[in-house]
């Protein structure tokens, strides 16, 4: 009987706790609530991925309501034809929401505005049109993008040039790639007279460079129509070859090159590979000036490569790729005495961390055990350059230094060339280094449980570019193993990062962030707690 008695309490009890949200959907435009709007709450996480999904449809007063929810945050997506979901303001463009135990929050206003349409077509110098082109809609800052169209403005012409985008309002570039058109295509030999058109990317409408192209600007329920991209010709910026030899192909072997644009700034990284003739030779052509790395690889009875990097300004002939098997890096690993962890059988592994070239074609990359004496030996290793990691190590660990052949490593960066001798490479340990820690902070005050907040401790600009950040756990960060100085410190939604395809806008974003961020020196052995707000500037102002 008691157990009866106290079934009902504890549901009562479990029904206290829960909380709920209630409110409206408008037209942002003229304010007007909207019906039929599929409202979907998630815990503040990938949409995706969530494992507790909440909905409900606003009625013909544009009210909905949602209860039985657990305290926590959460966040909104909203559905409904013809219209897409108004970026929220502040940092984080989908709009966000903190429920507490038993909270009902009950005046939650929700936007959306009218689906734009942007239209035209893609023309050859001749004014015909060109099927089967990929034309991207390139957002320009400040747009942003709803979610449920992040990632997805792209499209092929169709087989009368066409293409039409239903998108948000905003201001947009548009890029038509002729990824089917011959580049990186060996050219036609012909005896007539006359050259197969070979055409370059072209913005709108008919720029090779983002800058000069013409923006386009389309208001909420509103066309964009007629919008002409005129395809540019080899003639306007001319083509280029590369063309060589690979040699050590074992008999029996056959190898192929991979040539990979490095050019952060384009909207793509273009791929193009070739295959290598019985005598080792190849050649690439239609091609962009710009950085590339080259890359042959043989997968005989042992695997080889061959890699050289080069920046194309006029055509390159008789360029040579040697093959070779992958090298190997020997080495100690010396650690301070005072072993915060207290025993000297602590199985350890050092493995390499790419540092830019080669090794981004390798979809692993080697590590080994450390022996109890601080030796190591890495074999299977392709040139590269890599930074060395050490794991595990006491939280206050770091490495103080890398050695190679008793030279210091410039920014502890060792780089493996193709044909050296195996590097012996010096790591030593420091373990007096700082712990940093603390809570990541929206505008409201409540911990930030995002996904994709950051956080950023960075010691120059200059390491902006490479920099990744620390994720959060719970709405919680912690760096480990600081060396001590001067860094500045900030957190930010990865949202603000996301500019576009631009990784200029993303590195503009990022050193306006460290600008504002005040210095803060870290000695040794400290252990630091500090709070950081999300979206707000030095003088505490939302951005």
């Amino acid at each position: 009987m008691r157990g009866a008695v106290l079934l009902p309490m504890l549901a009562a009890a479990l029904a206290a706790q829960q909380a709920g949200v209630e409110g409206i959907v408008v037209d942002q435009t003229s304010g007007q609530r909207l019906a039929r709007v599929h409202v979907r709450v998630t815990p503040d996480a990938d949409p995706d991925s969530a494992e507790e999904i909440y909905g409900a449809a606003s009625d013909n007063a544009g009210h909905f309501a949602i209860a039985r929810l657990n305290p926590g945050r959460y966040q909104v997506l909203l559905e409904r034809a013809g219209y897409v979901q108004t970026p929220a303001k502040g940092a984080y463009p989908i709009p966000r929401f903190t429920l507490k135990a038993g909270q009902n929050l009950t005046d939650l206003k929700l936007e959306m505005a009218r689906r734009a349409l942007l239209s035209g077509r893609v023309v050859d110098e001749y004014g015909d049109p060109m099927p089967r082109l990929q034309v991207l809609v390139i957002p320009v800052a400040p747009t942003r993008l709803p979610p449920s169209l992040l990632g997805g403005l792209n499209m092929e012409t169709d087989d009368r040039g066409e293409f039409q985008f239903l998108t948000g309002p905003g201001k947009y570039c548009l890029l038509a790639e002729p990824f089917r058109l011959g580049l990186g295509r060996t050219p036609e030999r012909r005896s007539d007279g006359t050259s197969e058109a070979t055409y370059v990317p072209t913005y709108y409408p008919n720029a090779t460079t983002q800058d000069r192209a013409s923006v386009v600007e389309v208001a909420a329920g509103r066309e964009a129509e007629g919008i002409e991209i005129h395809m540019t010709t080899a003639p306007a910026q001319r083509l280029l070859t590369v063309s060589g030899t690979v040699r050590g192909i074992p008999p029996g072997a056959f190898a192929f090159v991979l040539l990979l644009s490095t050019d952060s700034s384009q909207p793509m990284r273009r791929q193009f590979p070739a295959q290598v003739d019985q005598q080792g030779r190849f050649s690439i052509s239609g091609l962009l000036p710009g950085p590339y790395d080259l890359v042959a690889r043989c997968e005989a009875k042992a695997p080889l490569r061959g890699r050289t990097s080069l920046k194309l300004g006029s055509d390159v002939s008789d360029l040579e790729l040697v093959l070779r098997p992958p090298g190997e890096v020997t080495g100690t690993v010396v650690v301070g005495q005072a072993m915060a962890d207290g025993s000297p059988a602590v199985i350890r592994t050092v493995s390499l961390e790419p540092a830019g070239g080669y090794t981004q074609y390798e979809s692993s990359f080697p590590s080994t055990t450390v022996e109890r004496d601080g030796s190591f030996r890495i074999d299977g290793v392709w040139p590269g350059k890599f930074r060395l990691l050490v794991d595990p190590l006491p939280d206050t660990a770091y490495i103080q230094s890398v050695e190679v052949d008793g030279a210091a490593a410039d920014g502890g960066v060792i780089e493996l060339k193709d044909g050296a001798n195996a590097p012996r490479v010096k790591i030593t340990v420091n373990l007096n280094g700082a712990v940093l820690s603390g809570r990541v902070l929206d505008m409201d005050g409540d911990l930030d449980t995002s996904p994709l907040a950051r956080v950023f401790l960075l010691a120059d600009a200059k390491e902006i570019p490479a920099a990744y950040g620390t994720g959060l756990e719970g709405g919680k960060y912690t760096v480990k193993g600081i060396r001590p100085g001067k860094y500045r410190l900030f957190a930010c939604d990865a949202t603000q990062l996301a500019c576009g395809f631009d990784a200029n806008e993303r590195q503009s974003t990022l050193r306006k962030l460290f600008s504002m961020a005040e210095e803060m020196e870290i000695r040794p052995g400290d252990r630091i707690v500090k709070d950081l707000k999300v979206g707000v500037d030095a003088d505490g102002k939302q951005r």
